[in-house]
C-alpha cells in the first residue's frame, strides 16, 4: 500500500498542476484503494484480532469518509488543499 501512496501523491500533484486526466486517475485509485482498506484490510486485522478492531480503525474510517466526501466536489485549489491535508493526517496514522 505504501506504493501505492506515494503513486497517490504523484497524481495529485499532477492534477494540482491542471491535469483533468491525472485528476480523474487520482480519483479513481484513491476510490479503489479506500474500499480496499474498508473492505479487506480492516476486517482482516480485526479478524486477526479476535474481533477487536485496530485502534486507529475509526480513525481510519473517518479519513477515507471525509476524502470519499471530497471526491464528490468539483477539482479545485480548494479542493486539492484539503485533500492534501486528509492525506497528511491519513499517512500519520
Amino acid at each position: 500500500m505504501t506504493s501505492e501512496h506515494a503513486s497517490l501523491d504523484r497524481l495529485l500533484a499532477e492534477a494540482e498542476r491542471g491535469s483533468v486526466e491525472a485528476y480523474r486517475e487520482f480519483r479513481q485509485r484513491l476510490l479503489r484503494h479506500i474500499r480496499i482498506e474498508e473492505r479487506l484490510l480492516l476486517p482482516m486485522a480485526e479478524r486477526k484480532r479476535g474481533g477487536e478492531p485496530l485502534p486507529l480503525a475509526a480513525r481510519l474510517r473517518l479519513d477515507h469518509g471525509a476524502l470519499a466526501a471530497l471526491m464528490m466536489l468539483p477539482p479545485s485549489r480548494g479542493t486539492f488543499r484539503a485533500v492534501s491535508a486528509v492525506l497528511k493526517a491519513h499517512k500519520s496514522v
